[in-house]
């Protein structure tokens, strides 16, 4: 039999060898219970900021990713064309933030989730979230040319010369002229030498074939005229004992007035008496 005392001896020299690994089991221990607390943390401080992100939305310069969803752009980098970015979280437009600048929205890559900006100075400056294009000017009569009617359009809005003003005769006589300067419409007043007609100026003609011409001066009772323009004469009348019927020029165009002699009207003119009335 073994001695009461030899067993005792036995178990205490044991415990002293098994002391090294139960200090090492409680340090290991203690190590996955850390790792643990810490690896929650980081799950929990992963969902507030996926939280805050969905509260703010866009951040400076870019929007913070999402998982769920890559990013999307209808223009891609586009200044010309009003654009839509969307991520499945947060959908923003291209907008001016001033009138001759752009920020315009986009995706970096195709695989990613964040939404991106560039802020662009438009040359022509900055409309409904686009910059506008270079403006363009087309005139028909191709210039500043006061005898050829023509129209100016530039971006959409159009101009035609016209004539204006007025004269003692019955046409115009002042000519507005449009015609392109630094890619839109301006234009400049002109008056015609010989008259405007139909947006354009007349030309000078000779005298025979343009001109109207009374051979008495006008209306002039007392003496037989004739009126003569393009070819064609007209020559005063009496059409009863007292009504003269009286050609003149008038606005280069031949007119006839009825005039009620007081004494007698004979051979085209009346015959001088002490009065004359008109009627018309």
């Amino acid at each position: 039999m073994v001695k009461k005392k030899e067993i005792k001896k036995h178990i205490k020299g044991n415990k002293q060898n098994l002391t090294p690994y139960l200090i090492t089991f409680m340090i290991i221990a203690l190590a996955i219970g850390f790792l643990i607390g810490w690896l929650t943390s980081i799950s929990i401080t992963s969902r507030n900021v996926g939280m805050a992100y969905r509260m703010r939305g866009m951040g400076e310069g870019r929007a913070r990713p999402t998982p769920a969803m890559r990013c999307k752009d209808s223009d891609g980098i586009n200044y010309y064309t009003k654009g839509i970015a969307t991520n499945g979280i947060k959908t923003v437009k291209d907008y001016c933030i001033r009138n001759d600048t752009i920020r315009e929205f986009y995706c970096p890559s195709t695989r990613s989730s964040y939404i991106a900006y560039t802020d662009y100075r438009c040359e022509y400056g900055c409309q409904d979230g686009a910059c506008i294009k270079a403006s363009y000017c087309n005139d028909s009569d191709g210039g500043i040319k006061y005898y050829t009617r023509g129209s100016c359009h530039s971006n959409n809005v159009g101009y035609t010369d016209y004539c204006t003003g007025s004269t003692t005769s019955l046409r115009a006589d002042t000519l507005r002229e449009y015609y392109c300067v630094n890619n839109t419409c301006g234009y400049t007043d002109y008056k015609c030498p010989n008259g405007c007609f139909n947006g354009a100026c007349i030309e000078k003609t000779n005298q025979t074939n343009e001109t109207c011409y009374d051979s008495d001066n006008g209306i002039n009772a007392y003496t037989k005229g004739t009126a003569t323009k393009d070819g064609v004469s007209k020559t005063d009348y009496c059409q009863d004992n007292r009504l003269l019927i009286e050609y003149y020029c008038y606005g280069n165009e031949i007119k006839d007035t009825q005039r009620l002699c007081t004494y007698m009207c004979e051979d085209g003119k009346c015959i001088k008496g002490n009065n004359t009335n008109t009627t018309t």
